[in-house]
């Protein structure tokens, strides 16, 4: 049986943080915010593809790479869970405190990597962020409190190395790393997943979160990637 051992990412590991984030945001479906960013659709006009995720992996490798620590996606932000036997990340969280640390950061770092690598303009980056934006208000719950909680998202495992509890062994990892370094400012963790997933909703359950806020439902976005919103669930720290 493999053995496997939590830590804190390094920089080589940005590229796998990338293919992290983005099936963490895609979750049971096909399409997930970033995809939205780049104005990918579950529609015929900009569907996803190969090519798409190859250059948005691209993107938010560079972004781990070259943002500020305090941007969400930098690899400082991220624990992995690795194959012991020669190091090499097969999961992967991203823990931050808000608002120390939100999703602005993470618009400005896409909108220099797509400059960087793909050409993109500033009208084309901003047409991005709103779209995301836009996407966000319609999706998640408005009545949770976020201010000074710990959040735990993009939490990924590769296919071959799933139903080992690998998931709980990073959240856990990032959980307990993220308070002790703030032990007395944060009081909550924050985690989300989709409506539509029964089986993140029962793990993070088992681990002793609960729903908070609203379930929401939006036309919307079920339209859009096939599930009608976004539920956070939050555990007591203290």
């Amino acid at each position: 049986m493999p053995k496997y051992s939590s830590r804190r990412a390094l920089p080589s590991d940005a590229p796998f943080l990338a293919i992290g984030i983005i099936n963490a945001e895609r979750d049971l479906h096909s399409i997930g915010i970033w995809d939205i960013w780049q104005g990918r659709s579950k529609g015929q006009e900009a569907p996803v593809t190969d090519e798409s995720t190859k250059e948005l992996a691209e993107a938010l490798a560079w972004v781990a790479l070259n943002s500020d620590p305090l941007c969400l996606y930098n690899y400082n932000n991220f624990t992995v869970v690795q194959m012991d036997a020669d190091n090499s990340p097969v999961g992967c969280c991203c823990s931050f405190v808000y608002p120390e640390t939100d999703i602005q950061d993470t618009f400005k770092y896409l909108t220099l990597a797509y400059s960087a690598l793909f050409n993109w303009t500033e009208v084309q980056a901003e047409a991005g962020t709103q779209r995301v934006l836009a996407f966000i208000d319609e999706s998640y719950p408005q009545d949770v409190e976020y201010e000074g909680r710990l959040m735990i998202e993009g939490v990924f495992v590769l296919q071959d190395h799933r139903r080992k509890g690998l998931a709980t062994k990073c959240i856990t990892s990032a959980m307990y790393s993220g308070l002790a370094k703030r032990n007395d400012e944060i009081v909550e963790c924050l985690i989300s997943c989709s409506t539509g997933n029964e089986g993140a909703q029962r793990a993070y359950e088992k681990l002793g979160f609960a729903i908070t806020g609203s379930v929401p439902f939006s036309q919307e976005c079920f339209d859009s990637i096939g599930t009608g919103g976004f539920m956070y669930l939050k555990k007591d720290l203290h």
